[in-house]
């Protein structure tokens, strides 16, 4: 039996080699490949909107508007450190294998397609990373609530040393403008603005009852314990939330001269509503769900708050439940 030479034995195993490179340069890096998010979106989308932690600091931000003001807020306030996901995005209820779920999607300026990318909970915590998420204990979401869909269990589920989840009330839209406020003042200064009966006044316009005309709402901050289900309380949200410190010194100025510069934006706003955009966004086309319908508006009650709160003597009789929020925000 003839042998063949060692190099023509060689040489197939040659070009199968030379295939396979060949092969593997045609084929996209797995980092460029498409990860499908819960909602069918492309999770590369969402990476592309969003800003990690630089060093020395740990707060994790996205921005599906596109230029938006809340980050240059955040820095100037120097709220960089707070272990907090912020998430400025349009927000809708969608309806997912018969249940309502709460979708992240961007803006017009930054997303013109038709074909709108919709994003969970579970999206988010997947583009920080698991270890990223379990270092998050403040979450503070910018987007509309008109169909009463967020569910801060869900962020809870993915984000689990979360104690704190911000939000906007349920039926309600959220708006740039006062999350920013909500970021720069405390609540104590938020309920004077959004909420009072119109005992703060801006040249003797009552700021809290053009922020209501407006539709401007404060955000709900949902309280959690670590390992507890539900959320232990329910308060306007403020800045003390992601910078407790702010309370350890009373307010060195008078609340006129404290709240005028936000006081006249909201009057302002007022002036030219038509240019107020919610974070909820215009109408647009919904994939691969349809958006629900926002329910029957109606200023007596205006949201939903989903409570328990088994150790405060003022709770209800029972620990669990269904309450709305109305003294605060109906009109007088």
């Amino acid at each position: 039996m003839t042998r063949r030479p060692v190099a023509a034995r060689l040489r197939p195993l040659w070009l199968v080699h030379c295939a396979l490179c060949l092969v593997g340069l045609a084929l996209p890096s797995a980092s460029l490949q498409a990860q499908i998010g819960e909602f069918g979106a492309d999770l590369n989308v969402l990476r592309r909107f969003y800003t990690p932690p630089r060093s020395e600091q740990s707060n994790h931000y996205f921005d599906l508007f596109g230029g938006s003001k809340v980050y240059e807020t955040l820095l100037n306030e120097g709220l960089t450190n707070n272990r907090a996901l912020i998430v400025l995005s349009h927000g809708k209820g969608i309806v997912r294998y018969s249940s309502l779920r709460y979708g992240y999607y961007p803006d017009e300026k930054v997303w013109a397609e038709t074909n709108v990318p919709y994003f969970s909970a579970a999206d988010l915590a997947h583009v920080l990373g698991d270890k990223a998420a379990a270092q998050i204990h403040n979450i503070m979401i910018a987007g509309c609530n008109r169909e009463d869909a967020f569910e801060a269990r869900e962020l809870r589920r993915y984000f689990v040393n979360a104690t704190n989840i911000t939000h906007s009330l349920g039926g309600k839209e959220g708006y740039e403008m006062v999350f920013r406020h909500t970021l720069t003042h405390a609540s104590s200064d938020i309920r004077l603005l959004y909420s009072s009966a119109g005992n703060f006044k801006l040249r003797g316009v009552s700021v809290a009852a053009r922020a209501r005309k407006l539709g401007f709402a404060p955000y709900l901050s949902e309280l959690f314990r670590h390992g507890e289900q539900f959320a232990y309380a329910t308060q306007i949200a403020g800045r003390e939330l992601l910078e407790p410190s702010i309370l350890q010194h009373a307010p060195a100025e008078p609340a006129e001269a404290r709240l005028a510069e936000a006081a006249t934006q909201i009057v302002a706003a007022a002036r030219k509503k038509n240019t107020v955009v919610p974070a909820g966004g215009p109408a647009r086309a919904t994939r691969p769900e349809q958006a629900v319908p926002p329910p029957p508006s109606s200023q007596s009650s205006p949201g939903v708050i989903r409570w328990r709160n088994a150790n405060s003597e003022d709770a209800p009789t029972s620990t669990s439940g269904v309450v709305r929020w109305t003294s605060a925000l109906s009109e007088p």
